[in-house]
């Protein structure tokens, strides 16, 4: 009998071990994933800036502004 008890608290003790681990690596997981994203998606697009800004200008600045102009001139055919 105190064997049954012993492993039946053991097994229960282990699950909610389990469980808070398994809780806590989701919500830090949910916490990082909001930092992390406010943090690097603000990057200001300048090519004089840091290497972000600077890559952050090469990704968006250039090729959106030459896409753009394009699309106007097929569009307004006047």
């Amino acid at each position: 009998m105190e064997f049954l008890l012993t492993a039946t608290t053991t097994f229960a003790g282990t699950l909610l071990a389990l469980g808070f681990i398994e809780v806590s690596a989701e919500n830090l997981a949910i916490w990082n994933s909001e930092h992390v994203s406010g943090y690097f998606w603000n990057i200001e697009s300048d090519p004089e800036g840091s290497e972000a800004e600077r890559l952050a200008f090469e990704m968006t600045g250039t090729p959106l502004a030459r896409t753009d102009m394009e699309l106007c001139r097929i569009i307004d055919r006047n």
